[in-house]
């Protein structure tokens, strides 16, 4: 009775496991179709659904975000476009005049793509009085839906700062400050800096930000960086432009 005990034990197990091979394995539904939805990381490695821009002292009159996305689903042997949408009851943001969507695809072979939005700041004069906002979200289409509550909210303006900032010395052989001076020396600073020396270039910039927006005080790059600044980038920027005014001769 023993022995015919184990084997009717041994024989439910069996089924079971047959059971369980035959019908109740997961399998991925390829049939259904795939969510993609926003994989932003921001300076501080977070992950974030905010984005803010201020053109500052950039010359250009647009400038390309770039916004990461992921797809939950498999990989696909052609490109998969996204749908990319605003929402225009909390949007300030108008499509022609603020933004345009330059690329929103999620590549072949791929589960992980990009939106590049490019923020325009020569259409709109008042964006030098106002900042404007834009929460855009993924619409369904063809090939990918959105998970439930991605949104992404994007904040940009060209509202100057005309006065001059703590870090810009007041004597030595710097310009003297002004708005268009300052975007001058930018330009210099973004075009001779990483040909003169990458690496200090990119200390620098690691430092104190693009255009200096982490420089906060007057211990800033002209206190600590004064030799790069001043044989490569100022004394070229005085060389071809004697119009602009020095608090003092960059070549002594």
């Amino acid at each position: 009775m023993k022995i015919l005990r184990k084997f009717m034990v041994l024989g439910a197990v069996a089924a079971v496991l047959a059971s369980c091979s035959e019908n109740d394995y997961m399998v991925y539904d390829t049939t259904q179709k795939d969510s993609v939805f926003f994989n932003y990381i921001n300076n501080r490695n977070e992950s974030d659904s905010t984005y803010e821009y201020i053109f500052s002292y950039n010359i250009a009159n647009s400038f390309t975000f770039t916004l990461p996305v992921s797809v939950m689903g498999s990989v696909k042997d052609y490109d998969r476009a996204i749908k990319l949408e605003i929402v225009p009851d909390s949007s300030t943001m108008i499509e022609g005049t603020h933004y345009e969507i330059l690329d929103a695809t999620v590549p072949a072979g791929s589960t992980e793509g990009q939106i590049k939005i490019n923020l325009l700041r020569d259409r709109d004069p008042e964006l030098t009085q106002r900042a404007v906002t834009g929460r855009f979200v993924i619409g369904e289409n063809d090939d990918l839906r959105t998970v439930k509550g991605s949104v992404f909210k994007i904040t940009y303006s060209d509202i100057r700062p005309t006065v001059q900032p703590s870090w810009w010395l007041t004597y030595g052989p710097w310009p003297v400050y002004s708005f268009e001076n300052a975007q001058l020396f930018f330009e210099y600073l973004y075009r001779l800096g990483p040909e003169a020396d990458i690496d200090t270039f990119n200390n620098l910039i690691k430092t104190y930000g693009d255009y200096f927006i982490d420089a906060t005080n007057i211990m800033g790059p002209f206190t600590n960086f004064p030799g790069f600044l001043r044989n490569y980038i100022c004394i070229p920027l005085h060389e071809d432009h004697p119009e602009v005014e020095f608090m003092s001769d960059p070549e002594w």
